[in-house]
C-alpha cells in the first residue's frame, strides 16, 4: 500500500510539472507582453495636464495571470507532499484544479483560436485530478 502511494505521489509530481509547464506557456501566449505605448505629443499645452490613463488588462491577460498563480499553488502543494510536510492532500488541491478547469472554459468562451492547446491542458488537468483523487482515497 505504501509502495502504491509513493508511485502515485511520483506520478502526481510529474503531472504537476506538466500542468505547470502548459499553464506557463499559455500565460506567456495570452499575457501582456509589456510593450509600452508610444508617447503622444499634444498640440495644445492644456492637454498635458490631464491625468494619463492606465492600461487595463484584458480578460485573457487576467486569466493568464490566474493560470500562472494556480499552477504555482499546485507546485507548492506537491512539493510539500514530496518533502513529507503533509501526509495527505487536502481540499485545497481540488479547488486549484477546479479553478484551472474554469480558466480553460473562460479562455474558450473568450474566443481563443488555438483550442488544441486548451484541450491538451484540460486533459492534463483531468489526469492530475484523477491521480489526486486516487491518492486521497489511499491516504
Amino acid at each position: 500500500m505504501s509502495q502504491e502511494s509513493d508511485s502515485l505521489k511520483l506520478r502526481l509530481f510529474s503531472r504537476t510539472h506538466e500542468v505547470a509547464g502548459i499553464a506557463n506557456a499559455l500565460s506567456a501566449c495570452y499575457g501582456f507582453t509589456g510593450e509600452k505605448e508610444p508617447i503622444k505629443t499634444y498640440a495644445y499645452p492644456w492637454m498635458t495636464s490631464f491625468p494619463s490613463r492606465k492600461r487595463v488588462a484584458s480578460l485573457r491577460e487576467e486569466i493568464s495571470e490566474a493560470l500562472r498563480y494556480e499552477s504555482s499553488i499546485l507546485m507548492e502543494l506537491v512539493q510539500s507532499l514530496q518533502e513529507r510536510r503533509t501526509s495527505k492532500p487536502g481540499r485545497r488541491w481540488g479547488t486549484a484544479t477546479k479553478n484551472l478547469l474554469s480558466y480553460i472554459r473562460g479562455l474558450e468562451n473568450d474566443g481563443v483560436q488555438d483550442r488544441e492547446y486548451l484541450e491538451l491542458f484540460r486533459q492534463e488537468v483531468l489526469l492530475f485530478q484523477k491521480d489526486w483523487k486516487k491518492l486521497r482515497r489511499l491516504s
